[in-house]
């Protein structure tokens, strides 16, 4: 399960599930929720900000995020801490074994 600590389970209705994600993305005042984690943590299909842009954590490689693909590979040392786009639950599940379908990497 992605996400222990919110007692979900297999029965845990699509509603529910999209209300704990939802929390997990946006506050009560409607702002982006980041968080910071150190990126050696992070698996691929992971997004990030790194000097305000996103990118895409695939196999320890950033891929800038553009609306148009992914762009400029850049490489951080994997100690380095950065700030989380993906919701904690979805960074669980991914972990667990879920493939997230990733756009072709030009």
């Amino acid at each position: 399960m992605g996400n222990p600590g919110a007692g979900l389970t297999s029965s845990t209705t699509i509603k529910s599930l999209d209300d704990v994600m939802h929390a997990e993305r946006i506050d009560k005042q409607g702002h982006k929720i980041v968080y910071s984690s150190p990126l050696e943590k992070l698996p691929t299909g992971v997004c990030i900000l790194h000097n305000g842009e996103p990118y895409l954590v695939s196999n320890g490689t950033l891929l800038h995020w553009t609306p148009a693909g992914y762009g400029t590979t850049i490489q951080l040392p994997a100690t380095a801490t950065v700030e989380v786009l993906t919701p904690a639950s979805v960074v669980n599940a991914i972990r667990e074994g879920y493939s997230p379908q990733i756009g072709q990497v030009q």
